[in-house]
């Protein structure tokens, strides 16, 4: 399937929803922080204007598929077609100016497998984009992850996510870090997932593209679907292997449904960080009753 009309909304749809956001950005935006995850996470109401710019979109176009998004009810009867999307995922640096670190994404999920994934960064001016089987572009240009294979070379992006009792977070989470940072150049800070993540599909340096990020591999331990799903596509498309930190293939799950984590990286490279982090990885999962997903 060559999901066309899909691709080609999505893209639209990202580029009215970064228009939107860029219309407003600069302006005061007041944080409102969210009962449940109070500790990590806050909306403003631009969350909540793309999120609207979006779903009414989809319900226009797609009215038959299923919407999952990170600041609204779901529209969940059921269908083996699903949008979701983060209408600006990296809020806080969006809306304290902190860095260009933030994006619109949306992504098609069919029997929980990204399909289709956009995700556009309007202050970065960067647009990336995938399809099963045809390839992933930034700004059009092909782009493809890292060739690199030595572990001593690389440059990998780590992210704590939200607080989810019982996954990768905080003390856990550097029990990984700690791993590997005698070898590897660890990144932190980016308060958005998607920028590093496109960055590990950029990863080969393209003379075309001489202002894109690129790092070679991305460690999520507690995120939320969202934040991950349509940079999936992305990252498989441009040559990488994404799965949970248990080697699984990476699925989509609704939020604290399933593994939270994500581990990215070149084929060669992938087998060797899950091969170096196993010995804290597995007993992990299998002491605190996560089994299930490994």
């Amino acid at each position: 399937m060559s999901y066309k009309s899909e691709l080609e909304f999505a893209i639209e749809t990202a580029k009215k929803a970064g228009a939107l956001l860029m219309e407003n950005f600069g302006r005061q935006h007041d944080p409102q922080w969210t009962a449940e995850t109070k500790e990590t996470n806050f909306k403003i109401m631009m969350d909540k204007r793309s999120d609207d710019l979006i779903r009414v979109g989809i319900k226009q176009y797609f009215p038959e598929d299923d919407i999952y998004s990170e600041e609204a009810e779901d529209i969940d009867r059921g269908r083996i077609r699903k949008w979701t999307f983060d209408p600006i995922d990296g809020t806080e640096p969006y809306a304290n100016h902190t860095s260009n670190n933030w994006s619109v994404a949306i992504a098609l999920i069919e029997d929980r497998t990204p399909v289709l994934g956009v995700v556009y960064m309007p202050q970065r001016e960067e647009l990336y984009h995938a399809v099963t089987g045809n390839g992933s572009y930034c700004n059009q240009i092909p782009i493809r992850v890292s060739q690199e294979s030595s572990v001593n070379k690389v440059r990998m992006g780590i992210d704590g996510g939200k607080k989810i009792d019982g996954w990768f977070y905080a003390s856990s989470l550097n029990v990984l870090k700690n791993k590997l940072e005698p070898n590897i150049a660890i990144s932190l800070g980016f308060a958005c997932a998607s920028v590093p993540l496109c960055q590990v599909a950029s990863g080969t340096l393209d003379r075309r593209l001489p202002t894109v990020g690129r790092i070679e591999a991305y460690l999520g331990g507690a995120l939320e679907p969202y934040d991950m799903v349509a940079e999936v596509p992305i990252i498989r498309e441009a040559g990488g292997i994404v799965t949970h930190l248990s080697g699984k293939e990476w699925q989509f799950s609704k939020y604290k449904q399933g593994d939270p984590t994500i581990l990215t990286a070149n084929p060669i490279l992938h087998q060797k960080l899950r091969d170096h982090l196993s010995q804290e990885i597995d007993p992990y999962y299998t002491q605190n009753g996560f089994a299930k997903y490994k």
